[in-house]
């Protein structure tokens, strides 16, 4: 990654644990987002070997026009369903995950997602749910 110029702030930290392999974390550092990327090592894999998934996965994201990483997007998916207002992301990738979280949480809420599949951008009107026990979804906002 320093070979393409970019800034690395190197922090190796010992995770003890009982496994046998070693693990690495990269987070990136954007001006209004943070993302993260691992790689996990096992008896017999080069650490070397680690060390290019990891960067192999980041310069994948940095590459495209993903605003949100693959394992992310469909772990924001309630939060977006759940809040006020319109909500828009573009994601690394389409994955199963993301198909399965807005398949379900349909189920659940009255909101429907619309996926671009060309762009990967994803957007959702919000319930603007308060978090109050026993409190109903506002009609007007989803008849």
């Amino acid at each position: 990654l320093g070979e393409r110029g970019q800034e690395l702030a190197r922090v190796f930290e010992p995770a003890p644990s009982p496994g046998q392999g070693n693990m690495l974390f990269l987070k990136g550092e954007y001006q209004e987002s943070l993302a993260g990327f691992s790689a996990l090592g096992q008896k017999g894999k080069p650490a070397e070997r680690v060390a290019e998934e990891l960067c192999r996965s980041w310069l994948h994201f940095e590459g495209g026009d993903g605003t949100v990483d693959k394992y992310l997007a469909d772990q924001l998916l309630p939060y977006l369903a759940l809040a006020a207002g319109d909500s828009r992301l573009v994601t690394e990738e389409i994955t199963s995950h993301l198909l399965t979280n807005i398949a379900i949480i349909e189920q659940f809420l009255p909101v429907r997602f619309r996926l671009e599949q060309a762009s990967r951008a994803l957007t959702v009107s919000g319930v603007a749910f308060a978090g109050a026990v026993g409190e109903e979804f506002p009609d007007a906002a989803h008849p």
